[in-house]
Order: C-alpha cells, then structure tokens, then sequence
C-alpha cells in the first residue's frame, strides 16, 4: 500500500505527459457535457477528520443524464489505509453549470446518500453497517465532446453519521480527487 502512495505522484505526472499533446489539440470551444451515459474513475488522497485514519480514495461512478442540467448518478468508493477499508455505495445527483460561455469548463456540484460499510482489521471489531451521505464540488473540462473530460474535485467530504461503533463524531473523510469521466 505504502508503495502506491509512494509512487502516485510519479503515476499521475506519466498520465499527465501522455495526455498533453491530445489536451493542447484544436477543439471546438463550445464542447458540452451532455451524453446519456458517463462513467467516471476518480482518485486521490483523503484526509481523516474526528479520529479517522487517512486513506487512498478510489471511486467508480456510473450516470444517466436524462436531463440537460443533471444527472443520476450511482458511486461505488473504496477507501483504504489506517487499519480501516471502507467500501460505500451512495446513489444520487449531480449539477452540470457551464462556468464561462465558450469555454468547455463545468462547475458540477454533487450529493448522494446510502451504504457504507467500514472495515476494522487491527481493533478485533468486525467492521460497521452505516449510513453514509457524500456533497462534493467538482470541476469537469470537456478534452473531447461526447467521449472525454478530466475533473479535479476539491471538495468532497464523506460522512457516516449514523451506525458506525465510534463514540463521539461521526467519521467523516475529506477528499481531494482527480479523475476521467467517459461518455458512452
């Protein structure tokens, strides 16, 4: 595990260097989001807030955009490191905002509430059943209409608010992601 958070920086610069020449290519500036399917991949660290431990974020999102402003949305997240995996699954919505006209660039506000289930593997506690609630603020820029964007999230917060065996605060995470959402 220490080897992966060691070496991401290194990964995410490679993956940068590869995707430059097709980011700096000539594309129409008006580029929208809208695509009846996305699925998103997203990772980053996340910092432990009221006694949780920091952990790798890993989160696989599949939407549906039926609307021309929103889609559903159906995350699956993986936390791990700190004695504790956490696995979540947070059905919800998210708003899709066009920030300046003539720039493909996306303000894209989220919410979302469901399952989590924590995983203790040092303490002897079988692990926890909890309510888990998720508001995130995403920027998404269109690379290619209809089949690519990047996004950077800086504001994500995870909850667990209810059914988790920690006296005191609810556990809840702060997360700073980047990912790629595909149309299909």
């Amino acid at each position: 595990m220490h080897r992966l958070i060691d070496r991401f920086p290194k990964l995410l610069a490679l993956v940068m260097a590869g995707a430059l020449p097709w980011l700096l290519s000539p594309r129409v500036a008006s580029a929208q989001l809208r695509s009846p399917y996305e699925a998103q991949v997203q990772l980053g660290p996340s910092l432990g807030i009221n006694d949780a431990p920091g952990q790798l974020h890993l989160g696989f999102d599949f939407g549906r955009d039926p609307y021309a402003t929103h889609s559903l949305i159906l995350p699956f997240e993986l936390g791990v490191g700190g004695g504790l995996t956490r696995f979540q699954i947070e059905p919800g919505v998210e708003g899709h905002f066009r920030l300046v006209s003539g720039v493909p660039m996306y303000l894209v506000p989220r919410a979302g509430a469901g399952l989590g289930v924590l995983s203790h593997c040092c303490n002897g506690n079988d692990g926890d059943v909890a309510l888990a609630l998720n508001l995130g603020l995403e920027l998404r820029y269109v690379i290619k209409e209809n089949v690519l964007q990047a996004s950077f999230q800086p504001l994500r917060f995870d909850v667990y608010p209810v059914g988790t065996s920690q006296r005191g605060a609810a556990p809840t995470w702060y997360a700073l992601l980047f990912g790629l959402t595909a149309n299909l």
